[in-house]
């Protein structure tokens, strides 16, 4: 991901934490112009020789001005998500104030209607969502020309022949810094792609899994300034687990370890269970020379990794590991001074910004020393964007969600990355910094993307967490086999769409 939106200068303008809802939760596409009209038309806005602006706001899409006569376009997403689209009116709120200003300026330049249709689509309401999409592209049915769907279950339906190859859609421009190289390649199954993100979804940037620390509780400890250990190279998982260790206290006397106490870490058995293998660049899949993803697990590094997450949940008395679920009592051990590292998704800082306390954000730690880069993962929960089937005019699909994608670029993740994240939602410049290093190293991988739809190949931490199983081999031979058949019979069907 560039940096190039970190040269904006913004006011320190305060803005209210509801704009999502923290159950929502940004990296983006290959370096290939692989669709038309973005080739052709790319050098008359851009001279031989000439850098690409820094300014965001100054950068061009290259799209062609075209007049779809005031018709409706028309956005199926999970309810919840629905303001990564649409902002239904200013309200003073600086992110809802730049969506419908992005929106507002697609609709005037494209002479285009653009609608949100509203399902629920959480976890639980997911045979709902899929069978919404499915009954509509099967009857034929062109009400909806994209689909906003939630990356756990929404590639079930790829193989279905639910989603044209936008790959071969008109406009699409995945070169541009508002999609971003990562992404696209990583779902991307040969030549074709079915689903993609960028800066068209906040949830995204909402998902991503980092670190809090509570400031008093390494100020009470003498603890090293962790930013500069994040700096140095020198924030890794020994590192963290030794400083952990130092904080842990039995407050109510009974001679227990419970939520009523003080702990150096603690966390749910839920999908934050899964940041840590991709922290660790723990791949779950790899390309072949024809961009096919196959299953493959380093198998001596997931044992290694295993023992070690299980003994830091459950072997360590500065360690308390809770159900799935359970994220609203550890908010509340935090707020009381009672955690000192806590691992979630950047939607939770939001519950922290009435602290007394004040508090950071780290980027998870490294594996050891000898990794280069810290990796960040995106929580399963953002939203995949499909392009149905069944639509009338696909280049128009292609044409209004580059323009979406592009305005967002220019005008929506300034305001929240900028200024909601930097400056509202952290404590200090130097919370800023860790961002821009969490932002620039997120970690994709298709297996990881499409576990659920794929055979689960990418779940084995989670499980072993769960049933407090640290022997990756014993699971992994068991169930490798079987889940690897599941896979690739996922992409055997989808290159048979033809």
């Amino acid at each position: 991901m560039t940096k190039k939106i970190l040269t904006i200068i913004l006011a320190l303008v305060f803005i209210s934490g509801t704009i999502f809802a923290a159950v929502s939760c940004k990296a983006g596409g290959g370096s290939d112009v692989k669709n038309g009209d973005a080739t052709e038309n790319k050098s008359e806005d851009t001279p031989t020789g000439e850098t690409e602006q820094t300014d965001p706001k100054n950068m061009s899409d290259n799209l062609p001005e075209k007049d779809l006569e005031g018709r409706d376009f028309n956005i199926l997403c999970h309810e919840m998500l629905t303001v990564e689209f649409v902002a239904e009116e200013q309200n003073g709120d600086i992110v809802n104030d730049a969506l419908y200003t992005r929106t507002l300026n697609v609709s005037d330049r494209f002479n285009v209607n653009i609608n949100m249709l509203q399902l629920p689509g959480t976890w639980n309401d997911r045979d709902k969502f899929m069978n919404t999409v499915r009954n509509s592209v099967q009857s034929g049915d062109s009400t909806y020309d994209l689909i906003a769907g939630v990356t756990s279950y929404i590639p079930n339906l790829v193989p279905e022949n639910t989603f044209l190859n936008i790959n071969t859609l008109n406009h699409l421009d995945f070169s541009k810094p508002w999609w971003g190289e990562n992404l696209v390649e990583e779902l991307s199954i040969g030549d074709k792609l079915y689903l993609v993100t960028g800066d068209v979804a906040l949830s995204m940037w909402d998902c991503i899994f980092v670190f809090y620390f509570n400031k008093k509780l390494v100020q009470d400890n003498n603890m090293p300034n962790l930013y500069q250990l994040v700096k140095d190279k020198k924030w890794t998982y020994d590192k963290f687990v030794e400083l952990s260790k130092a904080v842990s206290k039995d407050l109510d006397g009974n001679g227990k370890y419970n939520k009523d106490d003080m702990f150096g870490f603690v966390t749910t058995t839920g999908t934050v269970v899964n940041a840590f293998p991709g922290a660790f660049d723990l791949k779950i899949t790899y390309k072949d020379e024809n961009n096919i993803p196959f299953p493959q697990l380093d198998t001596e590094k997931w044992t290694d990794a295993a023992i070690k997450l299980v003994d830091l949940h459950y072997n360590m008395p500065s360690s308390l590991t809770l159900a799935d679920g359970s994220d609203p009592t550890i908010v509340q051990m935090f707020q009381e001074d009672r955690v000192l590292f806590f691992p979630q998704t950047l939607s939770f800082s939001r519950d922290f910004r009435a602290m007394e306390t004040d508090f950071g954000i780290l980027p998870f730690p490294l594996y050891d020393s000898n990794q280069a880069e810290y990796y960040s993962v995106v929580r399963n929960s953002m939203s995949l964007i499909g392009v149905p089937t069944t639509v009338k005019n696909p280049d128009d699909c292609g044409l209004i969600l580059e323009a979406l994608a592009a305005e967002s670029y220019k005008t929506v993740i300034p305001a929240y990355y900028d200024v909601s994240l930097k400056v509202k939602q952290t404590r200090d410049e130097e919370s800023g910094e860790m961002l821009d290093i969490i932002r620039d190293n997120l970690w994709m991988n298709f297996g990881y993307s499409y576990n659920m739809s794929t055979g689960n190949v990418g779940n084995y931490m989670r499980e072993l967490i769960e049933k407090k199983n640290a022997n990756f081999m014993s699971t992994y031979e068991s169930t490798f086999e079987q889940r690897s058949k599941i896979f690739n019979k996922f992409i055997e069907d989808v290159i048979n769409l033809g």
